[in-house]
């Protein structure tokens, strides 16, 4: 599936509120809780059937992929959407 907006009109705050979305929907996370310093599996309660769910919208939602080489590295909001923006300045090049 392609992105659901061009690449170039990405920007972090886009990126992380979308992000931020796809985690509430996918736990039972207070948007309050939901903060860039926010750690996935500790503070949110992401399980790996939360995270598979994640890499599916992830992937639909911006038409990249995190790979399981990425994902090792990722422990925050934060971090997570600095993964998918640096896959969608990779993609735009």
């Amino acid at each position: 599936m392609a992105p659901s907006s061009p690449i170039s009109l990405r920007t972090k705050s886009t990126v992380a509120a979308a992000l931020r979305q796809m985690i509430l929907a996918a736990t039972d996370t207070v948007a309050a809780q939901v903060t860039a310093g926010a750690r996935l599996h500790e503070d949110l309660g992401v399980d790996s059937l939360d995270m598979a769910g994640l890499l599916i919208d992830i992937e639909k939602h911006f038409g990249v992929v995190l790979t399981a080489h990425m994902l090792a590295s990722i422990s925050t909001v934060s971090e997570l959407t600095d993964a998918v923006e640096r896959l969608l300045r990779e993609a735009s090049r």
